[in-house]
């Protein structure tokens, strides 16, 4: 078993989007749509935490909100989701702690196209 010597480590703040937030299995809109929405509100947990400066969390919050306005939509704009959610990508892209979101959102734009 290998054992790591953590001692007199600073890892300053980190945040870890919850595992559940998995755009892989969605199979409709409406599950992009609920997981969009946890997107959302995790992200919100990590603005809420200190882990997102405030100039940052407007940006991003704007582009998730109208990339969740634009899916539930009857004839949503794929071009338009996917624009705002890279957008809110390239944001969170220059913050150090936030690895796991950006990860999380490179996969619902990925599957958009499946989607719409």
């Amino acid at each position: 078993m290998t054992i790591f010597d953590q001692r007199d480590q600073n890892v300053g703040h980190q945040y870890n989007a919850a595992g559940h937030m998995n755009f892989g299995t969605t199979n409709n809109k409406t599950d992009f749509v609920k997981k969009l929405e946890e997107l959302r509100a995790e992200t919100n947990q990590a603005i809420s935490g200190g882990n997102i400066d405030e100039e940052a969390a407007t940006d991003i919050k704007y582009n998730l909100d109208k990339s969740v306005q634009e899916a539930k939509k009857l004839r949503a704009d794929p071009s338009k989701i996917k624009s705002h959610l890279e957008s809110a990508r390239t944001v969170l892209q220059t913050l150090k702690e936030t690895s796991s979101l950006v990860a999380a959102l490179g996969v619902a734009i990925n599957a958009i196209q499946s989607l719409f």
